[in-house]
């Protein structure tokens, strides 16, 4: 009983944690730009039964828009809410480019310091665009360009489906392979055979050299 209400409290947390960050990420909605100066409604206003009660407008104050053109320096086009927003610092959430401050790029979902092309961590469409000793695979699915995997790297890729097409990695570096590094042969149940190989692919140099036809 102590285990369920450990768990029940857990699931708490999460959920007040998932509301906390999804209404950090709305701040700007709920931070009106404009400021009521004091003494604006006088007592005749204020006890009007009949003056009627607006509703709150959170774009009132945002200029809309339709793409980045139309807003002002150091602005982006929020297209889903079709407003203007300010650019947002580095580390803050995004999900485009524009919408983070000067030299910072989106990379899984967060504005990050822009990498030089070609680098570990930069962008990429296709091998020759990363610099030597790296490949362009995906993580967190984006494309960048990662170092090739070095003796003694774990190198194990599932056949394919979710897990791979999110997460790649590159293959060894040239005059190694990937292989089953342990003593005893993998497990027949599948579950375990899966962290078997996890754990125990590594790249390393080949054992044998391959037979030339006569």
């Amino acid at each position: 009983m102590c285990g369920f209400s450990r768990w029940v409290v857990m699931q708490v947390w999460v959920l007040v944690g998932c509301c906390s960050a999804a209404t950090h990420g709305l701040a700007w909605l709920f931070t009106p730009t404009y400021q009521d100066v004091p003494g604006r409604h006088n007592t005749r206003d204020l006890n009007n039964a009949h003056t009627p009660v607006q509703p709150y407008n959170p774009y009132q104050d945002l200029r809309l828009c339709m793409n980045d053109r139309v807003c002002a320096r150091g602005e982006f086009c929020d297209a889903h809410y079709g407003v203007c927003r300010q650019r947002v610092p580095e580390g803050a959430a995004c999900r485009r480019d524009s919408m983070c401050e000067r030299g910072m790029d989106c990379m899984f979902g967060t504005c990050e310091a822009r990498v030089p092309r070609g680098g570990e961590g930069a962008r990429c469409r296709r091998e020759r665009d990363c610099d030597p000793g790296m490949c362009c695979a995906r993580r967190q699915g984006q494309q960048v360009c990662q170092r090739l995997l070095q003796q003694g790297d774990k190198c194990y890729v599932p056949e394919g489906g979710p897990d791979y097409a999110i997460n790649e990695r590159c293959p060894c570096q040239t005059g190694l392979i990937c292989k089953y590094t342990s003593p005893d042969p993998p497990p027949n149940d599948p579950g375990i055979a899966f962290w078997a190989a996890y754990e125990n692919m590594k790249c390393v140099p080949p054992s044998h050299t391959p037979r030339l036809r006569s």
